[in-house]
């Protein structure tokens, strides 16, 4: 059951490097200048779309992340308790 939990961890973990990484290369596009000017209109419309991007990545980041870092907590714990219930290890 264990190696189930971890093998399913390690696609979570994969999963939150990707979008890190997604994240990372989308941001390369993203324009910091501030389009006013007459005929930059399609610039601001590309500006927008990039940032409403830029935010569901940024989402899909943090909770992957997290749920990343919860999950080998929990697996790392259920590791330990393994190992402390078959080794016949008892506290005192």
């Amino acid at each position: 059951m264990i190696t189930v939990l971890t093998g399913v961890w390690v696609a979570l973990a994969a999963l939150a490097v990707i979008t890190w990484v997604f994240g990372m290369i989308a941001g390369y596009r993203e324009d910091d200048t501030v389009h006013l000017a007459a005929g930059e209109e399609s610039e601001i419309a590309r500006q927008v779309k990039n940032e409403s991007r830029m935010k569901v990545i940024e989402r899909w980041r943090m909770a992957l992340s997290l749920s990343t870092v919860v999950g080998g907590v929990l697996v790392l714990g259920l590791y330990i308790y393994q190992g402390l219930t078959t080794s016949g290890a008892q506290f005192k």
